[in-house]
């Protein structure tokens, strides 16, 4: 998910200046791509409270890769802000959801070291994003870029991984209780 964000906040303005669009436009698209991503963190987060927070991340991941596809086309200005408020939620909105999901994964005992491990190998995307978007030939064709491909294409690998990695661990409710117990808490004391 991080290749997904630090590809298109890095840049999206650029590649969309290049494709033709005014710099105001270009720059109008990040902001709507920001103002995605935080509806569709609080949309996210509720949708996680009423259903298996794994799955409203996978399905979030799922959708992502609609618009970064469809990016690739030339489009009319008004459909590319429609992509990018799509685009939003489903990239950036989830990255903010998934540390809340990879604490689900991990005993208490380990969450901490399972949370950081996983963020250290998710810098591999937040790396590479920018990477991607910086050697991104700005295509005159139809065909989606490569790098839309890939970013839409590893959405959807990303998707399954979750829903199958959320299947082993036996993450499954709502609360992120392994089968019928309760995660620990503990007392305050009051």
């Amino acid at each position: 998910c991080l290749l997904m964000v630090y590809a298109l906040g890095s840049w999206l303005p650029k590649l969309m200046a290049n494709a033709g669009y005014s710099l105001g436009s270009s720059l109008s698209f990040l902001v709507a791509l920001n103002l995605g991503g935080m509806f569709g963190a609080i949309l996210g987060g509720w949708r996680g409270d009423r259903f298996s927070l794994p799955k409203v991340v996978a399905w979030f991941f799922l959708v992502s890769a609609v618009p970064i596809t469809l990016l690739g086309f030339k489009s009319r200005t008004l459909v590319l802000y429609v992509l990018m408020v799509i685009a939003g939620p489903t990239t950036m909105g989830t990255q903010i959801r998934l540390d809340a999901t990879t604490a689900q994964f991990y005993p208490l005992s380990m969450r901490s070291s399972g949370l950081g491990g996983g963020s250290g190998v998710g810098r591999i995307g937040a790396i590479a994003g920018p990477f991607l978007g910086g050697t991104h030939p700005v295509a005159s064709t139809h065909l989606p870029p490569p790098t839309e491909r890939l970013l839409g294409h590893s959405a959807v690998v990303a998707a399954f991984y979750y829903l199958e990695t959320a299947r082993v661990a036996g993450v499954s409710d709502a609360s992120g209780a392994r089968g019928k117990s309760t995660p620990h808490r503990a007392d305050s004391g009051a």
